[in-house]
């Protein structure tokens, strides 16, 4: 796509006969102004073909504020003149030109020139592209660094937790509580070790390499699972689980995804409840055909412009401290978005500062639908 800026309608004429011969697609501007007009509504010329020699606004004033322009700098200039000398070549080229082509045209060598810029425009569209890709890869690198750090910081946290509390039980001798405690021990170490194990699955998914097993699932047992895992989190904290998904209530998920979604979504609940009243609330509604699960706190809330951020990875979200001073990055949602979308569903967030937070995410319930979702979300 070609425009082509000269006030001579005999020159545009040539100029539009050969373009339009040789498959390109031709815009006219008469004057220096008239370009800049165009150029400011559609900048997605690939090539620009521009007469010096203008009343008002010559072509070398009309380049320098095309390339002055963020949406036009990247355009190609071929400057069109009936002579050369040295001085206007090497204005034109400060000013920004790609190059000179002399009239009368030699139609074989505007359209070589022509061509040849073009395809240089392009080779630099595709670089600049894959900077920008290899810029996001390595954004998502690092976040996936924090959100190591962070998911594990929880398990760590709760082990260092435990361990100080088994020394005072056996000091006292409390056998009972010994018993107890190494039990949340041992469930809060594979609970770390497994969410170590789906972190790396989630660095495969983006390459394209995991895993999916997915199976129907009692959706009550495996947040009853869930919930028994994270209490060791709770601890210094009075926080109530209440688990109001139906026994009969089934969806269609990979087992291992799935804990990990509600681990991310339990933890950051916890985080936030209120400490001396906690509430957490799971529920799951039947909607269409998918399965709606709602986790649900008392917490402290947040505005509409961080709850707005909450799951792009480009948001650079500096999660506020919890209410036991629990330090958090609020990479952990951004796994929940990833697997959620890999399992065939979505996910969204409310909230009202003061007041708390909910967060929904859907399932399929069975794998027709599950591979129909996921087929849409990677169209």
């Amino acid at each position: 796509k070609i425009l082509a800026v000269d006030d001579n309608p005999t020159n545009i004429k040539v100029i539009g006969s050969m373009l339009r011969e040789a498959g390109y697609q031709v815009g006219f501007a008469g004057n220096g102004r008239k370009a800049i007009e165009i150029l400011r509504e559609v900048n997605d010329f690939d090539l620009i073909l521009m007469d010096i020699n203008m009343p008002e606004l010559d072509g070398f004033e009309t380049l320098r504020i095309l390339k002055s322009s963020e949406g036009c700098r990247h355009i190609p200039v071929i400057m069109l003149t009936a002579y050369i000398n040295i001085e206007n070549v090497i204005k034109g080229f400060d000013l920004g030109a790609a190059d000179y082509i002399t009239k009368p045209f030699n139609s074989r060598e505007l359209l070589r020139r022509v061509h040849t810029h073009i395809q240089l425009k392009h080779k630099t569209d595709q670089l600049q592209a894959y900077a920008r890709e290899q810029e996001a890869l390595n954004l998502t690198k690092d976040k996936f660094i924090s959100i190591i750090s962070h998911d594990l910081r929880n398990p760590i946290g709760a082990m260092q937790i435990i361990n100080k509390m088994l020394r005072v039980s056996i000091a006292k001798g409390d056998n009972e509580q010994t018993q107890e405690l190494l039990t949340f021990l041992e469930s809060t170490i594979e609970g770390g070790y497994k969410l170590l194990d789906n972190l790396l699955q989630w660095a495969r998914a983006q390459t394209g390499k995991i895993n999916i097993n997915p199976m129907e699932l009692q959706l009550a047992c495996v947040v009853d699972e869930v919930i028994q895992g994270i209490t060791p989190q709770t601890f210094g904290k009075n926080i109530s689980f209440t688990n109001k998904v139906n026994d009969d209530c089934s969806v269609f998920a990979d087992a291992d995804i799935l804990k990990t979604i509600l681990r991310n979504l339990l933890s950051n609940a916890v985080k936030y409840c209120q400490p001396e009243s906690g509430k957490i609330t799971i529920n799951a509604l039947q909607c269409d055909s998918h399965i709606e699960v709602t986790v649900e706190d008392n917490g402290i809330g947040m505005n509409e412009d961080v709850a707005s951020r909450l799951f792009r990875i480009d948001g650079n979200i500096t999660s506020h401290p919890g209410t036991g001073g629990e330090e958090g990055t609020g990479m952990g949602l951004l796994i929940c978005k990833e697997f959620i979308g890999l399992l065939g569903g979505t996910i969204s967030a409310h909230s009202t500062l003061g007041q708390g937070s909910r967060f929904t995410f859907t399932l399929p319930v069975t794998e027709e639908l599950m591979s129909f979702a996921d087929s849409k979300q990677l169209a």
